[in-house]
């Protein structure tokens, strides 16, 4: 597999190399050396296809493929044949990451999801991977060390955390709205006190009057009644009483029209 922009940058970095400088990285079998490392671990060498110098047994375990199988082919390759159908980008990553690390000689880190899109949500796996240059005394790359990390956990761990956070904006969303609805019912509770309270200081003021009016009709000597618009009568002064010759509670609560008072004066 071969990519331009990826062939200037290794072509750019490799092209003050002699012959012969770095054979025992080129040619040799560094296998030895990171075979027991407990990570799945490769060994590239910094060309177009960064073949695999080595891979350590936690990764092929991981593999579920032969060594003489993963050891010595293009870790491009290695890597569409693995995720490609699983996520595209996957293998755009990697190449992206490699030609960072031999650009700039510095680490790279990358998170592929390598999530098999035909499977249920939540059953997929995450990979972090990070690109390591080692250099020689006089700064040429020798190899690139590819670590990686599952990365599941943390990735699922995340998206709950996202979930519950999502859940909790939603809850105080619905509580701001709750809240908002029990200060308005609280109000229109307040303002009916305030309403009743004010009815009952306008009865007491009311009936305070009613009293002083009766006490000042009752000392006039002329006949005071008074009625509602219905025409019942409401009240009748103490002159009234004498001057009609009905008693109280014949009157009050009676409809009096002009002809009742007419009946009456006549028959005084």
């Amino acid at each position: 597999m071969r990519d331009s922009g990826l062939s200037k940058v290794v072509s750019d970095s490799t092209s003050s190399t002699q012959p012969g400088q770095n054979d025992g990285w080129r040619h040799g079998n560094p296998g030895h050396l990171v075979d027991a490392i407990p990570r799945p671990m490769l060994i590239l060498f910094p060309g177009l296809d960064f073949v695999i110098s080595a891979a350590s047994d936690a990764y092929i375990r991981e593999a579920g493929t032969p060594r003489q199988e993963i050891v010595g082919s293009p870790l491009l390759d290695a890597f569409e044949r693995r995720f490609a159908q699983r996520s595209p980008d996957n293998v755009e990553k990697v190449r992206s990451s490699l030609a960072t690390v031999v650009e700039t000689k510095s680490s790279h880190q990358i998170l592929l999801d390598c999530s098999d899109r035909t499977s249920q949500a939540g059953s997929g796996r995450y990979w972090r991977i990070e690109n390591t240059p080692v250099l020689s005394s006089s700064g040429e790359l020798l190899c690139i060390v590819h670590f990686m990390e599952d990365f599941t956990r943390c990735v699922r761990c995340q998206e709950d955390t996202e979930t519950l956070s999502s859940h909790a904006r939603t809850l105080e969303a619905e509580l701001q709205v709750s809240t908002a609805a029990a200060a308005h019912h609280l109000a229109e509770r307040q303002q009916a006190t305030l309403s009743i309270q004010k009815l009952i200081e306008d009865s007491e003021v009311w009936r305070l009057g009613e009293q002083q009016f009766r006490v000042i009709t009752d000392s006039l000597p002329q006949p005071v009644w008074t009625a509602r618009s219905d025409g019942y009568v409401d009240y009748l002064n103490r002159r009234f009483f004498d001057f009609a010759g009905v008693p109280a509670e014949f009157a009050v609560g009676e409809r009096f029209c002009g002809d009742s008072l007419t009946r009456s004066e006549s028959t005084k």
